[in-house]
């Protein structure tokens, strides 16, 4: 068998010839939400396929989803025939995925057959385990490998249909930049690169691509990659805040000195993280409206026109002030009091 890749349509493909899939072929509908054991439920605005909650109060615990799921077009294309006619070895998933909070499951519904039909579901959402958007997709999927190949999709796990998704607004998050360095996970125990990740480290920066460097956090460390993964809310989620901001401070601080060493006197960087971390933390540290700017005040402290405790002090500062820790560590005492 040769080696599968993605078609510009986004299918599977093999030998050229993409396998079976069903873009599109199962429709959403989120028509009513609650909160917590409230017995009033509220209908949906569904313009644009999202539900809006920022505006909703802030100390609900469980966020109660209704909504319904149609089978809109044939799928017995996507299944061999005997399997189609004997029985589906398929299910029906939502994927349930929050970005900031590494939140990423399926929740199975139940479904008769995978006809033509409209089928009911209801999900619970976790405050602690939410923050920002949650985006929530219908899919089927297979459950089990199948016995004939060809064009067919025969791999347990892999997506046979899918819908258009709905976005869930659950706070409001500034969206515009991003995370500068967002975590991964990894365990450095299983990793092959002993010297690279250590196992008693908390974190560290990988460089290996100089284009794109990557924040991994330890998960060995259960308790501490269980509170990063948190989400913020609570006194859990002011421990995530404030463990993010202990492996951010240093870990920015290496991008900024990195920086320092490849921004030329014009301000301009080798990179384009670079030109973010110059626009987000650059401007703080110096004062100044853009990137270039700043760039080109880090090449003159960096070249010598500022001594090097000066812009430990000042980075330091810069980031502190970016993640806004004294307001973390500040909440965090104020939940730990209560």
């Amino acid at each position: 068998m040769t080696s599968e890749r993605r078609s510009q349509s986004g299918r599977e493909q093999i030998n050229d010839e993409p396998l079976r899939f069903s873009p599109s072929a199962l429709s959403m509908e989120i028509d009513r939400f609650s909160l917590d054991d409230d017995d009033e439920s509220f209908e949906v605005d569904k313009a644009g396929n999202q539900v809006f909650l920022e505006n909703w109060q802030a100390d609900w615990k469980t966020l109660t989803l209704e909504g319904t799921i149609g089978i809109e077009e044939d799928l017995e294309p996507v299944f061999p025939p005997k399997e189609w006619q004997e029985e589906p070895l398929a299910d029906l998933v939502l994927a349930v995925e929050c970005e900031y909070t590494h939140l990423r499951e399926g929740r199975t519904i139940p479904v008769e057959n995978f006809e033509f039909e409209t089928v009911d579901f209801e999900i619970e959402l976790r405050s602690s385990r939410v923050y920002g958007t949650v985006e929530i997709t219908p899919h089927v999927v297979r459950i089990e490998n199948a016995e004939t190949s060809g064009d067919y999709r025969t791999h347990a796990g892999l997506e046979l249909a899918d819908g258009e998704p709905w976005s869930i607004r659950i706070d409001e998050t500034d969206d515009t930049s991003g995370p500068l360095l967002p975590p991964i996970f990894k365990s450095f125990e299983e990793s092959e690169n002993d010297e690279k990740f250590p196992d008693d480290t908390v974190y560290i920066v990988d460089k290996t691509k100089l284009e794109a460097p990557k924040l991994y956090v330890n998960r060995d460390h259960e308790q501490i990659a269980s509170a990063l993964k948190s989400g913020p809310r609570g006194k859990l989620g002011r421990v995530m805040n404030v463990y993010t901001d202990a492996v951010l401070l240093p870990a920015l601080s290496e991008l900024v000195f990195w920086t320092a060493e490849d921004v030329d006197e014009d301000g301009e960087t080798d990179h384009d993280w670079q030109d973010d971390l110059l626009g987000q933390i650059g401007t703080e540290m110096y004062d100044v409206d853009s990137a270039r700017e700043a760039g080109k005040a880090l090449y003159r402290q960096f070249e010598g026109e500022g001594s090097m405790p000066e812009l430990l002090d000042e980075t330091s500062v810069a980031i502190q002030q970016y993640l806004e820790m004294s307001d973390d560590m500040n909440k965090l005492v104020d939940n730990i009091r209560k």
